[in-house]
């Protein structure tokens, strides 16, 4: 399973910094989202040239807006599965919007849904993710799990990615 590490965090703080961090830890992909009204408008355009220009690792890009396309499909809590198009897909396992949420495990029945109406579609999923839900996100189906407030909140981030990546290959 990809670990996917969130900037969201650390925009408004310390991006670079953290960016300059996470680059540095092995086998990653960053997840940057985009936030738009009405889910909020916290990246700002330059915060996000800033990442596209410096990430060492592949980047998901998650646009969250009312109006914007995205390239990659999105599901939120409430929202019903969509016919499953494309290459990715990202379910929420929080309410979109704020970082910090706690895991909801009603996004696990939706990863099933999806992987059943298409094998091959590559499955991420967003929020509340950690080593005690991890290995649940994988056995339904998750191909990328993006973690977010908990890798930013610990004093060792690359032993966290590191425990992730051990507790998703624990059953």
């Amino acid at each position: 399973m990809d670990i996917s590490i969130s900037l969201d965090p650390a925009v408004g703080k310390n991006l670079k910094e953290y960016l300059a961090e996470v680059n540095a830890i092995k086998g990653i992909r960053i997840h940057c989202d985009v936030m738009r009204p009405p889910y909020g408008n916290r990246m700002t355009d330059e915060e996000f040239q800033y990442v596209i220009a410096n990430a060492k690792h592949p980047i998901d890009i998650h646009i969250m807006a009312g109006t914007m396309p995205s390239p990659i499909q999105f599901i939120d809590l409430d929202d019903p599965i969509p016919a499953v198009i494309g290459d990715a897909i990202i379910i929420m396992s929080v309410k979109a919007g704020a970082s910090g949420q706690k895991f909801n495990p009603s996004a696990l029945e939706k990863a099933r849904a999806v992987r059943k109406l298409n094998p091959y579609v590559r499955i991420i999923m967003d929020g509340g993710i950690n080593p005690d839900n991890i290995a649940m996100v994988k056995d339904a189906g998750v191909d990328t799990a993006v973690v977010g407030n908990y890798v930013y909140a610990s004093s060792d981030r690359r032993a966290t990615v590191e425990q992730l990546r051990y507790s998703s290959d624990k059953r």
